[in-house]
């Protein structure tokens, strides 16, 4: 959503419950419905579809997913009562992330294909940058990384454009992760050393520290040893004079890739059980499938066939989570 400036002290409530979303903070479905109250109360039907945004994403992110496809459902409903447009393109895009996390790609793809057209029709470049974004999520799930890599440089260039720093970086952090996945380790760099300046510039340590790993796993890929070992060291540093950004999945995961790559199995492994905890709470199946292959790996390696047959068995049990064979389709269905 282009956020206007806050009008009133709840309508700056609502920007602060924006940026904490996500963030593990406790009691944030509470501190949600709460500002939820108080806008309804106030007849704010903007604030009220939009606290029904947040309330459906913490959801998600806590696991409940009918509960949040609910609450995305009021969103799209009140939205479309008041012709809230960005807010209609959200909480479809929310119906899509929702779908998703339930194995339905067919639908998530219809919701995404409704939000990108209603964005598009509206020259909504957030919106349509935010769509690209999600959409190629789904895509990255299905293995079609390559197709995940073109939406998501479409909308790091559209959130650039709208200098949308928030967005800019979720989307910067998704084109890293896949450019990893894909061994791009080079492209992957180049775009660390970036927003690495940038997340020091606009002062936010949690997205440096993701970044950060990022280039921990790039620089071992790319066999710098010298430079990936000082980037664990530093980013191991922030963790522990700033706790509350300790405890990351992605963040164990980069480090434990970053240490497999430079063959220090003892700490890869100690990282990905980290990675494998993590995920578990709130649940993250889609790091928690890599952690999980990544051990099988290295287990492997290390001739310890019983615990990598054990790490592979989880490996496809969340596989088989992220895709029930009720819900499957070809991805050429999906548009």
């Amino acid at each position: 959503m282009a956020l206007p400036s806050p009008r009133s002290p709840l309508d700056a409530e609502f920007y602060r419950l924006e940026q904490a979303v996500g963030k593990s903070e406790p009691g944030m479905a509470a501190r949600i419905e709460t500002a939820v109250a108080q806008a309804r109360a106030e007849d704010r039907t903007d604030l009220w579809a939009w606290g029904m945004i947040l309330l459906a994403s913490q959801y998600v992110l806590d696991g409940r997913l009918v509960l949040a496809q609910h609450r995305y459902g009021e969103a799209l409903a009140l939205a479309r009562r008041s012709a809230l447009v960005e807010l209609e393109a959200r909480a479809l895009n929310g119906l899509g992330v929702a779908a998703i996390h339930l194995g339905n790609y067919r639908e998530a793809a219809s919701f995404y294909r409704q939000s990108l057209k209603l964005a598009r029709e509206h020259r909504d470049l957030a919106g349509i940058a935010r769509t690209l974004n999600n959409m190629a999520l789904m895509w990255s799930r299905l293995g079609q990384t390559e197709r995940a890599l073109d939406d998501l440089s479409q909308a790091q260039e559209l959130f650039l454009r709208v200098q949308h720093p928030v967005h800019t970086f979720v989307v910067a952090f998704n084109l890293i992760w896949a450019l990893i996945q894909l061994r791009h380790y080079e492209r992957a760099s180049t775009i660390c050393t970036i927003y690495l300046s940038l997340a020091e510039e606009h002062d936010l340590p949690g997205r440096f520290l993701e970044i950060l790993c990022a280039q921990a796993a790039c620089q071992a890929g790319l066999g710098r040893r010298k430079e990936a070992l000082r980037t664990i060291a530093e980013a191991q540093r922030i963790e522990r004079e700033h706790p509350e950004y300790a405890g990351d999945t992605t963040n164990a995961l980069l480090l434990g890739l970053a240490c497999a790559d430079l063959e220090d199995t003892e700490r890869a492994i100690h990282f990905l059980q980290e990675a494998v905890q993590y995920a578990l709470n709130p649940v993250n199946l889609d790091m928690l499938a890599q952690a999980h292959l990544a051990l099988s790996r290295l287990h492997h390696q290390q001739g310890d066939h019983a615990a990598a047959y054990d790490h592979s068995w989880a490996y496809f049990s969340v596989r088989e989570q992220m895709f029930p064979l009720n819900l499957m389709t070809d991805t050429d269905d999906l548009g």
